[in-house]
């Protein structure tokens, strides 16, 4: 697969975190500590992304979404905070679908196993 660089050559993988979490901030109006901490949950995707050697969004296939998210659980943090955290991922998808106009992006995200949040 192209990665991020290729396919969106002007944004880095940071550059649409920044631009999502701005997005946050000016037109939601999300505190500071949330954004903070979506900030740090969306570096837990990039972390992930590292480990697995991906480097395009769509990479994130369904068995790879069900790995981060057992990573999450495993990590030890709290219902809540995953939540939290899938809450960060999808909004950050969703927001990138549809600025690049890519709908497919979203898809492997559907769904949560109940008992891991």
């Amino acid at each position: 697969m192209d990665s991020i660089e290729n396919r969106l050559p002007k944004e880095s993988m940071q550059d649409l975190m920044d631009d999502y979490l701005t997005m946050l901030q000016v037109h939601s109006g999300c505190a500071a500590n949330t954004l903070a901490a979506y900030r740090r949950d969306l570096r837990k995707l990039v972390d992930f992304f590292q480990q697995e050697g991906l480097t395009d969004l769509q990479s994130l296939t369904k068995p790879l979404w069900v790995e981060f998210l057992g990573s999450l659980k495993k990590s030890g943090l709290s219902s809540s905070s995953i939540a939290r955290c899938l809450a960060a991922v999808r909004g950050f998808y969703k927001h990138v679908a549809a600025s690049q106009g890519n709908s497919g992006l979203e898809g492997v995200l559907k769904g949560t196993p109940k008992q891991w949040v």
